[in-house]
């Protein structure tokens, strides 16, 4: 069944859908906003070409809603999940067909979020300090800003997932990294592989040796150990541990084997890493580029931290300024350029009269939606202060949070297929942005630079440039107060 819409950025000829293709697999934020410039004023839905599939680009705010709220019966993310990233290929199909992940993000660490917050600001601290360079004082020093930021956030992100002493063993943490990077890889390639190859295709890529037995030789015991506890105590195992290993087990069907629930928590951690540690550097990137906004958010930080004796839930609520800059960093450079990713399940009819055929991808224009005119005043700008500053309206105080999706930011998707680790995600990057603006300045590589790193696109991917070096150094001003440059809480 052949699509009845407009396609965009599709050359005339016989090869014109796959040079298209190949446009978009350079950089899909050009084909994307393209399209919505042409379309969006009319609220129409087009379709761009891509190596694997077409894709329908919903520009109504009545398609958006539609995605937002859909039935996954009919429009289904977790199918369109399993496509892009051929989890069933690369870990488990069970994954997809039992995502009881996504009820363990919701419930167990969305709502225990106070109680893991002190391990976060931990960890972070820890490991900030513990791979920054050891001469690092009041001279300049160039870091690696994505190398150092994917060891912090790995590292804590581990603190939660399967708790010490594995979330401090680096051999396991080195392990889950290249895993997750070749899951991520092998995935985008098998999705453009015709079906017969694909099986052979993730056996070549995804290597059951090496990298892949240490994460199973680390972690399978502490499930196994796990287990027999469980059995051994029952209900009288009153000092569980509070991590997402324990919930797993604890949620996992019980012939599930040692195997699945490894590849469970290798699942969230690439979910979870990746996404997390090219944010912050983004992040990074924007101040050390606008070094203006440093020292209003370090004053800011300082002064909540003072109110409220340290770092607790309540306290990362009221540091609107770091909320701001998080979000207007993902509002311009959002991990991936299209968001709320829907496969039809059956024929279907959009809200906006588009029919479609099962097996349909349709997707939701993150990175245009984001930089609209209609929603923001020079849009292109990094305004650190946009949304703290749209905050301070009257009915506005509790909106234009990180974690908070809307229509004019689509970074996290929208509606109850959300990004369910957010909440998560957005602490972590907060404590992380501030145990950095706290201690350290920080600017671009070159003298008197004001280049910002490019980002790079692959597919529905941005990037940041993860070879970029920022200049460092310790903070020299008399307000470097050392109980909260160790985020202690003290």
């Amino acid at each position: 069944m052949q699509i009845e819409i407009p396609a965009y950025g599709v050359p005339p000829g016989p090869l014109g859908s796959w040079i298209a293709a190949l446009r978009f697999v350079r950089n899909s934020a050009e084909l994307i906003e393209g399209g919505v410039q042409k379309y969006g004023p009319s609220g129409t839905s087009f379709k761009i070409s891509t190596p694997a599939r077409w894709v329908v680009v919903a520009t109504s705010e009545a398609v958006l809603n539609e995605l937002k709220d859909a039935d996954p019966r009919v429009l289904s993310m977790q199918a369109a999940a399993n496509e892009r990233n051929s989890i069933s290929y690369t870990l488990s199909s069970t994954i997809h067909s039992n995502p009881y992940h996504v009820d363990i993000l919701t419930k167990n660490l969305t709502q225990r979020l106070s109680k893991v917050l002190p391990d976060v600001v931990d960890e972070l601290r820890r490991t900030f300090e513990k791979n920054v360079p050891s001469g690092i004082g009041e001279e300049w020093v160039p870091i690696n800003t994505h190398a150092l930021m994917l060891k912090c956030i790995s590292s804590t992100t581990n603190r939660i997932l399967v708790g010490l002493p594995l979330s401090r063993d680096q051999e396991y943490l080195d392990c889950l990294v290249e895993l997750s990077k070749m899951v991520s890889r092998a995935g985008l390639v098998i999705d453009l592989a015709p079906r017969v190859l694909k099986s052979f295709i993730a056996w070549c890529m995804i290597p059951r040796g090496s990298a892949f037995k240490i994460f199973l030789d680390k972690l399978g015991p502490v499930f196994e150990e796990r287990r027999k506890r469980i059995a051994e105590l029952g209900d009288g195992w009153t000092d569980r541990p509070n991590d997402a290993a324990q919930w797993v087990v604890e949620t996992a069907p019980q012939d599930a084997s040692v195997y699945e629930l490894c590849v469970r928590i290798l699942y969230l951690d690439f979910s979870a890493i990746h996404t997390s540690s090219i944010s912050i550097t983004q992040a990074l990137y924007d101040l050390a580029t606008h070094p203006e906004f440093q020292t209003p958010i370090r004053d800011e930080i300082e002064s909540v931290l003072a109110e409220h004796g340290g770092w607790t839930k309540p306290a990362l609520t009221q540091m609107k300024k770091l909320d701001s800059t998080l979000r207007e960093s993902q509002r311009l450079h959002p991990v991936t350029t299209a968001t709320m990713m829907r496969m039809t399940m059956k024929p279907y009819t959009l809200a906006d009269g588009t029919r479609l055929p099962k097996g349909q991808w349709v997707v939701a224009p993150a990175w245009a939606s984001n930089r609209s005119a209609e929603q923001y005043d020079d849009p292109l700008r990094f305004d650190a202060f946009r949304f703290s500053s749209a905050r301070e309206e009257a009915g506005s105080e509790v909106r234009y949070q990180l974690a908070s999706p809307d229509k004019g930011y689509l970074s996290f998707g929208m509606g109850k297929h959300a990004c369910p680790g957010r909440f998560f995600a957005a602490a972590e990057l907060k404590v992380l942005l501030a145990h950095v603006i706290c201690n350290y300045e920080f600017k671009l590589d070159a003298e008197g630079s004001k280049m910002r790193p490019h980002n790079s696109f692959f597919s529905f991917l941005c990037s940041p440039d993860f070879t970029a070096r920022l200049m460092f150094r310790v903070r020299t001003d008399a307000g470097n107060q050392k109980g909260h440059s160790e985020l202690s809480g003290h």
